[in-house]
């Protein structure tokens, strides 16, 4: 699929214990499963992208992932991402609110892009 055709549907991953927040997000970035792709899903976030860091304080959670989630693509795959981690972050977060950063630095808009990222993210 490209570009227009993209459609996000929900995927179900089994999980036990720990914090659902960092295992939905996890797996997320894992990316589709082999029979996902064999059924024709695949994933815009970039390969390779990895979790830094789940940190935060009372009601706020900062997710920190790492540069490859900001690069390359153009604006529609960079919120197509968005929209992905934001959709995987919403039940599992409960009533906390979840902000997205970059290597350290919360991002509000994708640089050369144009896009405006709604933070938080829930």
């Amino acid at each position: 699929q490209s570009g227009e055709d993209l459609t996000l549907v929900p995927v179900t991953r089994t999980f036990t214990g720990g914090d659902r927040l960092k295992g939905a997000v996890e797996e997320l970035l894992r990316g589709p499963t082999d029979e996902e792709i064999a059924r024709g899903l695949g994933s815009e976030i970039p390969r390779g992208t990895i979790l830094l860091g789940i940190g935060g304080h009372g009601g706020v959670i900062d997710l920190n992932l790492s540069r490859r989630f900001a690069s390359g693509g153009g604006a529609l795959s960079l919120e197509t991402r968005v929209e992905q981690l934001r959709r995987t972050v919403a039940d599992a977060a409960g009533a906390r609110k979840v902000y997205l950063a970059v290597e350290g630095e919360r991002i509000y808009t994708a640089a050369g892009e144009g896009l405006e990222i709604k933070q938080p993210l829930n």
